[in-house]
């Protein structure tokens, strides 16, 4: 397992880092790890110290009774004036989750990441359990302890400048379970990066999203629809996907448009709601500007690349000529122009995109113009 950590505004020639090993007892059906009692650490190192190896160093950590309990490896790197960079890499000797094994170390390994000096300490990890997660039950009693949280976790490559770092929210509430529909997901990374930018850059749905299931899987029952074709699915990877494909349709309508011109008009058209007051004033590091909305970006979007909908077209949407605009009107309007175009009446001229072929934001923005009752 590997573990980083960013020290800044620090001294490296008066700042020292180390780890320590407690064993521990795993009860694989209560779910949880019991500390059986912290073995010591390694040598402190020295950041300058460790900044001038250039392969870094490695130690192994003991047991009190002798046994190895893994090889930790450290490199340092000095990433400007007062911060510098550290990369840890355990190998844990123990791997048996035998309960049973009379050993004083039966189980994972808690690894605990010290440091002494001046500065501030940021740690990720992979693959580690923390002492505030609830499998663990760690009392911590070391006056020195700083209990971590989710600040700064956006990792890479999310932290990136010109990418869009997309957060989740639930997108339906599902019985049995706790989430809140709108509400931020719990899994839902917490910036801002370490040099102070705001991320997310956008929140999207991503817990409890509803998309078609392939004939080839087998999933979860309990995630399926009551028809089976359907597929119920959380995480980070299913905002992106929203969020990838809003910014599709935007590129549909706007296809010269820049990263910087939808990132900027994202956050000018971004969704507000109550859930986000919580956070702070908008925007902020749980939820950036807020929620995606593409509807409002497709509507307010600048004016090169589409077209500005003519004022006389809304009377003329109503195909079906029972002066509302409905699904009959869309099923006609697909039927109709879903193809080249250019005769010169208005019906014809209904691409919204002025690029000759009808597209699906053709569609989104002739239902958000004539989703409504309009004269004939």
């Amino acid at each position: 397992m590997e573990m980083y950590s960013l020290i800044k505004e620090t001294d490296p020639a008066t700042t020292f880092i180390g780890l320590g090993v407690d064993s521990t007892d795993y009860t694989e059906f209560a779910g949880f790890v019991n500390p059986r009692g912290y073995h010591g650490m390694g040598p402190w190192y020295r950041l300058s110290e460790l900044i001038d190896l250039t392969d870094g160093r490695s130690d192994t950590l003991r047991y009190t009774n002798g046994e190895a309990a893994g090889v930790v490896s450290v490199t340092a790197q000095l990433l400007s004036s007062g911060t510098v960079g550290i990369q840890f890499a355990i190998e844990d000797f123990i791997t048996s989750f035998d309960t049973s094994a009379d050993f004083e170390a039966v189980g994972a390994d808690l690894w605990r990441f010290m440091a002494r000096g001046n500065g501030t300490v940021h740690v990720w990890s992979e693959g580690v359990l923390t002492a505030e997660h609830p499998d663990v039950q760690l009392d911590v009693t070391n006056a020195g302890y700083r209990a971590s949280d989710n600040a700064y976790s956006v990792g890479l490559p999310a932290t990136a400048s010109e990418v869009i770092t997309v957060g989740a929210f639930t997108n339906v509430s599902v019985a049995g379970e706790t989430a809140t529909e709108g509400a931020l997901a719990t899994f839902s990374s917490i910036g801002p990066t370490t040099d102070g930018r705001i991320k997310p850059d956008i929140v999207s749905p991503g817990e409890n999203v509803i998309s078609a299931r392939s004939a080839e899987s087998d999933p979860d029952p309990s995630l399926l629809t009551t028809d089976g074709l359907y597929y119920r699915e959380s995480g980070t990877s299913m905002a992106s996907p929203v969020t990838a494909g809003a910014i599709a349709l935007y590129l549909q309508r706007y296809p010269t448009a820049t990263y910087s011109d939808i990132k900027a008009l994202m956050a000018a058209q971004a969704a507000t709601d109550t859930h986000k007051s919580s956070a702070g004033a908008l925007p902020n590091s749980n939820w950036g500007p807020g929620k995606l909305d593409i509807f409002a970006m497709l509507t307010n979007g600048p004016s090169d690349g589409g077209t500005a909908i003519p004022s006389d077209t809304v009377a003329r949407a109503d195909f079906s000529g029972n002066g509302t605009v409905d699904f009959n009107d869309f099923l006609t309007f697909v039927t109709a122009f879903g193809s080249s175009t250019g005769a010169p009446n208005y019906d014809a001229r209904i691409d919204l995109d002025d690029n000759g072929e009808i597209g699906f934001s053709d569609f989104l923005i002739f239902s958000q113009a004539f989703g409504q009752t309009v004269s004939t």
